[in-house]
């Protein structure tokens, strides 16, 4: 901490033009750190324009960035500007300037590549005052994301190469990633001007620029995006307008008139690459919003498989979305133990991970099986009993109907043999319990 001090105070410094400046300043240097950086976003704020707007864009970028950025990341989201049709090699600012406009506050990693804050506490300080000092980041960095996927060079010929695209881009693969999860976080699609003109990005011609994991194959629809970023206003929107708009055959702006002008019937059980409805994407994410939403169509598939065979209601219990595995019950027609390509149920999936609450609520169905066997013959008290998961196992023998000496694994193991060769000594009291358990 001293010798961050130390740097940033010599930085501070290095600005005065003669004997007497320094030794004002000398006078009136801060003794604490978060003052230091006060001091240092003083010296920012007392650039000139172009100097000190490029600070504050670097700055919000590091700060609210969803992951560490590379410098050549960042060079092309700065230099991306509204109304820009393709990137311009002349506006990339170069390494010296993009370090030096920060008053000392941003370092280049040497090993990573990744452009980052001096230092940890630097970190908690902007995070602490992102929204005083960058009111707007999250909308400016979602518009900057969206404008990069839009530029006109993704719709090319030479963009269909994946790499190709990356190495040329380098931004891409952030701006497909993440530009919902910074228009989630500040509303940005509330407004329907907004709404169509981030579709209009999306649709904007060739699905190359689209999520940059895999060109859809499938029927990949806006409304599967929206669904995966959890953007329920929007896909509020999307159902009430009644758009078909699907990203494999889509045009130019057509999507966006057919948004506007047309009132047909929205496919929410449009299949994506994967075999992935809408539904299954905002179930695996926990956005409960969007599926309550998704849930009010009555011609919604809740028991839609993948290309695994997994259903909404497997996805959501295995990452233990309790909310989650409530709403998707709330459907009559919900299949509680349809299996995957592993031959494993939503309850074994939910029992070896340990999601207790989620195992509750699966077993108020009557009709769960307790007793499901995957495809190694295990139950999901086998599971649970080899993870050390009490609470679930005890969950589990409330239900007279459980099996507790049902072997299954490579080695014909009873329930009681996993948790005992685990050292799950509490897991082997609570089997032993039952007096039928061997």
């Amino acid at each position: 901490g001293r010798f961050l001090l130390v740097a940033l105070h010599m930085d501070s410094l290095s600005t005065k033009l003669n004997c007497r400046a320094v030794h004002n300043t000398l006078d009136t240097l801060p003794a604490e750190v978060d003052a230091t950086y006060t001091e240092a976003m003083t010296r920012i704020a007392a650039q000139i324009d172009s100097a000190r707007e490029l600070a504050k864009r670097i700055l919000a970028w590091i700060t609210y960035a969803c992951r560490p950025l590379l410098l050549n990341e960042l060079q092309h989201a700065l230099a991306t500007f509204p109304r820009m049709t393709d990137m311009d090699s002349g506006a990339i600012v170069p390494e010296q300037i993009l370090t030096s406009v920060c008053a000392g506050l941003v370092a280049i990693d040497e090993n990573s590549g990744t452009v980052r804050l001096v230092h940890y506490t630097a970190q908690n300080y902007f995070e602490c005052n992102a929204k005083i000092l960058f009111p707007d980041a999250e909308v400016y960095i979602a518009t900057t994301c969206l404008r990069y996927l839009s530029f006109d060079a993704f719709g090319n010929d030479d963009y269909l190469d994946l790499p190709s695209r990356l190495y040329r881009s380098p931004l891409l693969q952030y701006a497909a990633a993440h530009w919902g999860d910074h228009a989630r976080r500040r509303n940005f699609l509330k407004k329907k001007v907004n709404v169509a003109c981030a579709i209009a990005v999306l649709l904007g011609g060739d699905q190359s620029h689209i999520p940059y994991w895999q060109a859809p194959k499938a029927g990949f629809s806006v409304l599967h995006l929206l669904s995966l970023f959890g953007l329920e206003t929007t896909v509020d929107y999307q159902l009430e307008s009644g758009t078909t708009a699907d990203l494999r055959d889509s045009k130019g702006h057509e999507g966006v008139v057919k948004l506007h002008l047309t009132r047909g019937d929205v496919d929410v059980n449009l299949k994506d690459c994967g075999s992935r409805t809408p539904l299954s994407h905002a179930a695996e994410k926990g956005y409960e919003g969007v599926v309550r939403l998704l849930l009010t169509r009555g011609d919604v598939d809740v028991n839609s498989v993948d290309n695994r065979n997994r259903t909404p209601l497997s996805h959501a219990a295995e990452k233990g979305h309790e909310g989650m595995v409530r709403l998707l019950l709330t459907r009559g027609d919900v299949e509680v133990n349809l299996e995957n390509c592993s031959s494993r149920t939503p309850l074994s999936q939910a029992a070896e991970k340990g999601r207790e609450g989620v195992v509750r609520l699966l077993l108020t169905r009557d009709d769960v099986d307790v007793n499901s066997m995957d495809y190694s013959n295990r139950t999901p008290l086998s599971h649970a009993a080899e993870k050390g998961h009490e609470g679930v196992v005890r969950l589990l023998l409330t239900r007279s109907d459980v099996e507790v000496n049902l072997t299954g694994g490579w080695c014909d193991q009873t329930p009681l043999l996993y948790a005992a060769s685990n050292g799950h000594e509490g897991v082997v009291r609570l089997l032993l319990t039952r007096g039928d358990t061997r």
